[in-house]
């Protein structure tokens, strides 16, 4: 990242201290708690799916952060996203008995508060560490921030080899 991008991250993280628009968050999760939590969960049926669901609402959240602190053409991948979680979220839907349970709309606002959610709890975390007085002055964003980073970069890479 960029330093224009510290000095965004730095301006949105006192800008949210300063308006109190976040609360504390002492539960956040990483992705790989998160996924490790889902793998230790019995089987079922389509356990698989409602994990790549779950993947691509956190990423496109991941993705939001960054257009927010100023990176540049990255809206393409944080909407490729969205999108795949809206074709999962329909293929769960659709699976059940009785068919698809709700419709595209309903699902494309689901998966809308879904990311905003994330992306929330992202915010709150990244303010958390700011705060935090053992923070790596040199650090961009959070170790725990970073690390679902790579794994949101690594599966944009994938989804982009798809194509």
């Amino acid at each position: 990242m960029k330093l224009p991008v510290m000095k965004n991250l730095t301006t949105l993280l006192l800008t949210l201290l300063a308006s109190g628009s976040l609360w504390a968050n002492d539960d956040f999760k990483t992705l790989n708690q998160t996924l490790e939590q889902l793998e230790s969960e019995p089987d079922y049926e389509g356990k698989r799916m409602d994990i790549q669901y779950f993947l691509t609402k956190k990423c496109a959240s991941a993705y939001e952060i960054l257009i927010e602190i100023g990176e540049e053409d990255i809206e393409e991948i944080a909407s490729k996203f969205v999108s795949a979680s809206i074709g999962l979220r329909m293929m769960i839907g659709g699976n059940k008995p009785g068919g698809l349970d709700k419709s595209r709309d309903e699902i494309a606002i689901e998966v809308s508060e879904d990311v905003k959610n994330y992306k929330d709890a992202y915010l709150s975390h990244l303010v958390n560490w700011y705060k935090s007085p053992e923070r790596n002055p040199e650090a961009i964003v959070s170790q725990s921030f970073a690390e679902d980073l790579r794994i949101c970069i690594s599966i944009a890479d994938s989804m982009t080899k798809e194509q």
